[in-house]
């Protein structure tokens, strides 16, 4: 166990081994969704047709996205919009006054923006996304406090 949390593994050689070699293949990788995500998802259902055992089915990763699957359960969840339509969006953040507004393919928090809060209805996410060309996630913001009593 090394005590610096940074340095708890250091590669020592590579071998190319294919994935029929082992007995079982877990996918587990971060966002973005992107090309690489979803290509390594076709190569998994590949080994997977090959017989390999590979938790975390492939289909599965690419069909329950993460940041959607909050959808399933709204109940614990504060108020969600997913759109790329920018009056929609407007009309959200007119309605909950405070939101915080994040891509679907960051991660990490990156990329999450909360627009100023003015009494005007001026407020924009075009900040976030000027063309409405992607599709983000907006969310009425929550205090720390507020946490605690939605939870109870």
């Amino acid at each position: 166990m090394q005590s610096d949390n940074h340095d708890w593994f250091r590669e020592i050689g590579r071998d190319r081994i294919p994935l029929t070699d082992f007995d079982a293949v877990v996918m587990r990788r971060d966002p973005p969704l992107d090309n690489e995500y979803l290509t390594a998802t076709w190569l998994l259902e590949r080994a997977e047709a090959a017989g390999v055992r590979v938790f975390n089915r492939p289909r599965a990763l690419r069909d329950h996205f993460e940041k959607v699957a909050i959808a399933e359960f709204p109940q614990f969840a504060p108020a969600t919009l997913i759109s790329r339509d920018v009056e929609q969006l407007q009309q959200f953040i007119d309605e909950h006054t405070d939101v915080i507004l994040k891509p679907l393919d960051g991660m990490g928090g990156s990329q999450i923006f909360r627009p100023a809060r003015r009494p005007e209805p001026q407020r924009d996410h075009r900040d976030a996304d000027p063309r409405g060309a992607r599709t983000i996630m907006a969310q009425r913001y929550l205090r720390k406090s507020s946490l605690a009593t939605s939870a109870s």
